[in-house]
């Protein structure tokens, strides 16, 4: 009888010395593929960020390119602005200066600001852009190119409407038309040759309607859609910038 029980203690300290073994070998996999797997999380999360930084680095050269050009545009803007006010001013004055008819023909000109967009929609059709959710580079992105939408409209309305204008200058005579050409041309120069005085085709011009018409309307235009525009874009450049680095 005490020969089974030995035996049996024996057996059961056996089974209990393989349990723990078996248990131990099942714990060292579980950590193993624990490891493995955070591993490749990370491995993936690295390779995440440097896609988004990819991105992001795209979108920083657009904008880089967006701010020049929107500088350019601005300036002209503003000059066309301060010009169509000196041309109104004279106009009310009944005084009908060459320099300032001259100076306030760039207004006829298209003031169209165009942005690469290309990096930010390679972001949103990447489905990374959702590693952006909720920072203010985020909000940064979207206030940028939402407003850019409504600069179009702005510009859209503006320039259809100075089109308009410009096109109808020409309903007037053969001659006139010559000599108007003449001077939109050469200005105040020696060049022109027109068919009557030169200070008598600069009062023609100047009180044309529809020069009048895209006058009057380029010196109401004074609102900062180009100034908003560019400090959007120099703010996110600057968060383009941190999160980069």
């Amino acid at each position: 009888m005490l020969n089974f029980l030995r035996k049996f203690r024996r057996k059961e300290m056996k089974g209990t010395r393989y349990l723990k073994y078996a248990i131990g070998e099942i714990v060292l996999v579980v950590i193993g593929i624990l490891i493995a797997l955070t591993i490749n999380n990370w491995n993936e999360e690295r390779r995440s960020k440097e896609q988004l930084k990819g991105y992001l680095v795209g979108i920083q050269k657009n904008l880089q390119s967006d701010t020049t050009n929107i500088r350019v545009i601005n300036r002209r803007y503003k000059a066309a602005n301060r010009n169509a006010v000196l041309f109104m001013n004279g106009l009310l004055q009944d005084e009908y200066s060459m320099q300032v008819l001259a100076g306030a023909i760039i207004a006829f000109g298209e003031k169209y600001v165009t942005i690469d967009q290309s990096g930010f929609e390679s972001l949103k059709s990447s489905g990374y852009i959702s590693k952006l959710q909720g920072t203010d580079l985020e909000s940064s992105l979207f206030k940028y190119y939402n407003y850019y939408q409504s600069v179009q409209q702005i510009e859209i309305s503006y320039n259809t409407f100075i089109e308009n204008m410009e096109v109808r200058i020409f309903d007037r005579s053969s001659q006139e038309t010559i000599d108007a050409m003449k001077f939109l041309n050469f200005g105040t120069s020696e060049a022109t040759n027109t068919s009557v005085p030169m200070n008598e085709v600069v009062k023609s011009i100047y009180t044309d309607p529809h020069v009048i018409g895209a006058m009057g309307r380029a010196a109401q235009e004074n609102t900062p859609h180009y100034d908003t525009l560019l400090s959007h874009g120099i703010q996110l450049l600057k968060l383009l910038q941190d999160e980069i680095q």
